[in-house]
């Protein structure tokens, strides 16, 4: 498949509506993806058997792969001109680390015999593996994210105010504001923008969703009788309008003329119902006309059964088709299971357990619930929400959800499955290592094989029991599991202890983090916090002891002791030391220190430029690359704390218009630009200016002076944070101008979460103090000073040891102001 196009199109070979995806090959379906949709290619992996291994080959370096089924011989022949053997990893990934490196393969006639053919793509911005054999090129002109459908088929309900159907062409396109309800001003606002949105598209168009709209019907028509008859607590006057009650002229099927309200009157009802809902300008005869978004109603706390009457409805998990409007009585309409609203079907979904019938502002409140919920209740699903009636252990399937509930709400749900998928790979990698430990002891204890590798074996026995195993410190029981709270209690021994530096705190841990400020006093994390940032502090928590042991193993022994662990190190994404000398090892032992230093974004360039020209050989400074991605900080950093949220302006409006996305915590963006939004002194410019003409280290609400960096003398003052200038120009303002910073912004680009994929975050959610500076105790020290003046800025450098533990310089204290690090304790 070298020769497939970038955009796929992904198509269930087998007939079935979706196809299954997965976060690793290894791991069981994560999400399914509607046949159909287009998605990005990033790679195709052929898993294979090679001398009694199992892993993974890119497929450029197996030529007759596309042509053959699994359980045939492949040849080999490597991609690259004059290499001899390729490479076959352990997992699916571009690593081509120790860890992640199982052998070489070299170049022959049936060399491998194959498994499984994979296509590792990204769609929605998440990236999965899918078989190949559900892959196809996409056809000519495919936009990401579309869904390829027959033009026979019915229409996905639409996302709150956005839809799809097909069109002419049969390719049915997402709305472009998804799950956004726009007022007239708004309409006009984007008009310009939506006419050369479709002057690209050509002819293809963004089709609107099924009609919503009730019906009044007419006096003299017989209404059909409300299932609760006289037990109907409902005072809504639409389905006063649909059904009749006991009392009603046509209650027993003859219309009264006489009692009987006059249509006028019945329109009137709806209409005050709906008065609030605007008319399109220009609608088709057919066309479907446009309620507005209601709020979300809060789900109830028990749920409520269906009455014994209540007609049955046949449980298919898709949303249904829309109904051709008719008399009433032909089962267009239902009442939510949930808030009891009388809707169209189109404007919700059945369970797929016993019938329950959800609108899609319940099922939407429902998802939003779900991602706070017991990682139990998450578990049981496999990430996917079951019925909220808890009556039924069949999920939600994606097709019917993504036509039903907004945009960024059913993205945060799909986030919520890589979580658990993520989550229980993890358990399944521990497991692992727990028969590994039980198998290593079991030789060991047989004495087999040669001196050195009895060795060899009782170190990584060491590593993998004591260093990578996480043990109660008292009874020295392993635990695996972790639901979001620090505090653990022993299930062995009751032993109350801390997450982070496993300290014995009797019987209760929360008082070692109250006494605190809900933070570990050792240099941990916060009592509350995510599964996944807890297992990134014990990685590099690990990875700093793997260090320290490994400095301790005879040289001779070193490296194969560290290519032994270095699998298990992989799989617990523990990072494997490059430089295995004893320097870089245990840097303290030979009086090497480590200085974090708090740098400003702007600033970094200039500070890793001047660095090449002040520091003294065998010192050296770190930090990661400005142009690469960058991880933010929701800056609470607990469990459940909210997400980052960008902005479409850099503007401190967090109206729905405004947002662009809500990025989890530990998202990955790649910084574009800096801005800032100053005011100047009265009478003078007020706008945008980037931040690399402001001089020194500012704050926001604070002041700041100008200064152009590239020695021009004046500083251009934009009215939006845009490249732009002509109109968008507001003026300059001389070196030396005061000004005082409104806001601080990163305008950023990133992959996942949408709906959109660029736009503003504030900068308070990027980490300045990430910046290490490695030597010598007195020469690192020396060159502080130095870097500051170049930049001219404080640096508030602090000593960290070799568990992350801030320190002042020379009595180990942490100066005031300095902050900490995270340490082991």
């Amino acid at each position: 498949m070298s020769d497939i196009l970038p955009k796929i199109q992904l198509e269930n070979a087998d007939g079935y509506d979706e196809v299954a995806a997965r976060v690793k090959p290894s791991s069981e379906a994560a999400w399914d993806i509607p046949s159909g949709s287009i998605a990005e290619m990033l790679e195709e992996w052929i898993e294979c058997e090679f001398d009694k291994q199992r892993g993974f080959i890119k497929a450029k370096n197996l030529p007759n792969a596309a042509s053959e089924a699994p359980g045939a011989f492949l040849d080999v022949k490597d991609s690259y001109a004059g290499n001899t053997e390729t490479c076959m990893r352990r997992h699916a990934e571009q690593d081509a680390s120790k860890g992640n490196v199982l052998c070489f393969v070299k170049n022959g006639a049936k060399a491998v015999k194959m498994i499984e053919r994979w296509v590792e793509c990204k769609w929605r911005g998440h990236r999965s593996f899918v078989k190949a054999r559900h892959v196809k090129a996409a056809p000519k002109g495919a936009v990401l994210l579309d869904i390829l459908v027959p033009s026979d088929t019915p229409a996905l309900p639409a996302r709150h105010g956005g839809g799809s159907s097909s069109s002419s062409s049969g390719v049915a396109k997402p709305a472009a504001h998804a799950g956004v309800v726009k007022g007239d001003d708004d309409e006009k606002d984007d008009e310009k923008e939506d006419d050369e949105a479709d002057d690209e598209e050509g002819e293809e168009e963004i089709a609107e969703p099924p009609a919503k709209k009730a019906k009044t019907g007419h006096a003299d028509v017989v209404r059909a009788r409300c299932k609760y008859g006289a037990g109907c607590y409902q005072k809504n006057p639409l389905h006063k309008a649909k059904f009749s009650h006991p009392g009603d002229a046509d209650w027993d099927g003859v219309p009264d003329a006489k009692a009987a309200k006059p249509p006028v009157e019945a329109a009137a009802i709806v209409a005050e119902v709906t008065e609030a809902v605007p008319e399109p300008a220009e609608a088709a005869a057919d066309g479907p006309d446009h309620l507005a978004e209601a709020p979300l109603p809060p789900l109830p706390k028990e749920a409520v059964p269906l009455p014994v009457d209540a007609p049955k409805a046949v449980h298919t998990g898709e949303p249904v088709p829309a109904v051709v409007d008719g008399p009433a009585g032909t089962g267009e309409n239902r009442d939510c299971d949930c808030c009891f609203d009388n809707i169209p079907l189109t404007g919700g979904i059945f369970c797929p357990g016993k019938g329950h019938f959800f609108c899609s502002s319940c099922l939407a409140n429902f998802l939003v619930s779900f991602k706070t919920a017991d990682f139990a209740d998450q578990k049981k699903g496999k990430g996917r929400a079951l019925c909220p009636m808890k009556d039924s252990e069949t999920p939600f399937s994606d097709a019917a959800l993504v036509g039903c509930v907004p945009q960024d709400v059913f993205d945060d749900y799909l986030q919520i499955r890589i979580k658990v998928a993520e989550k229980v790979i993890q358990e399944q990698f521990e497991k692992e290592h727990t028969s590994k430990i039980e198998e290593l002891k079991e030789k060991l204890a047989k004495a087999s094989g040669s001196e050195e590798q009895m060795a060899l074996d009782k170190h990584r026995l060491s590593i993998i029991d004591d260093i990578f195993t996480l043990k109660c410190p008292r009874c020295k029981l392993a635990f695996l599991d972790y639901d979001n709270c620090s505090a653990i209690s022993c299930a062995g021994c009751k032993c109350g202890f801390c997450s982070y530096c496993l300290e014995d705190c009797g019987k209760d841990a929360h008082q070692h983090f109250y006494k605190n400020k809900s933070m570990c006093p050792n240099g941990g994390g916060p009592l509350f916090i995510e599964h996944k940032k807890w297992q990134e502090f014990q990685s590099k928590r690990k990875g700093v002891m793997l260090c320290e042991y490994l400095s301790t193993v005879p040289e001779e022994l070193r490296k194969k002791v560290a290519d032994l662990v270095a699998p298990d190190a992989k799989d617990l994404g523990i990072e494997m030391p490059e430089d295995l000398s004893g320097v870089a090892l245990a840097p303290e032992a030979h009086g090497v220190v480590r200085l974090k230093l708090e740098v400003p974004w702007r600033l970094r360039a200039r500070l890793l430029e001047k660095s090449k020209e002040l520091l003294k050989t065998g010192v050296v400074l770190t930090m990661a690359d400005t142009s690469s991605k960058v991880k933010i900080s929701t800056v609470a950093g607990f469990a459940g704390s909210p997400p980052v949220i960008a902005r479409k302006a850099p503007l401190l409006d967090a109206s729905k218009k405004n947002i662009a996305a809500r990025l989890p915590d530990g998202h990955e963006v790649l910084i574009e630009d800096d801005w800032v939004n100053a005011e100047a002194s009265k009478g003078k410019l007020s706008g945008f200016v980037k931040t690399k003409h402001v001089a020194g280290k500012f704050k926001v609400g604070g002041t700041a002076v100008l200064r152009e960096a590239g020695g021009h003398g004046s500083v251009m003052v934009r009215k939006m944070a845009k490249q732009d200038e002509g109109k968008n120009s507001l003026g300059f303002l001389d070196d030396g101008t005061e000004i005082k910073v409104v806001s601080h912004w990163m305008e950023c680009s990133w992959d996942g979460a949408g709906p959109a994929k660029t736009g503003f975050i504030e900068a308070r959610h990027f980490p300045e103090d990430d910046v290490i500076l490695r030597g010598l105790e007195d020469e690192c020290w020396s060159a502080v000073p130095l870097l500051e003046k170049a930049i001219d800025i404080s640096l508030k450098a602090c000593r960290i040891d070799g568990h992350g533990k801030a320190k002042g310089k020379g009595d180990g204290k942490a100066k005031k102001g300095k902050g900490r690090g995270r340490g082991r304790g």
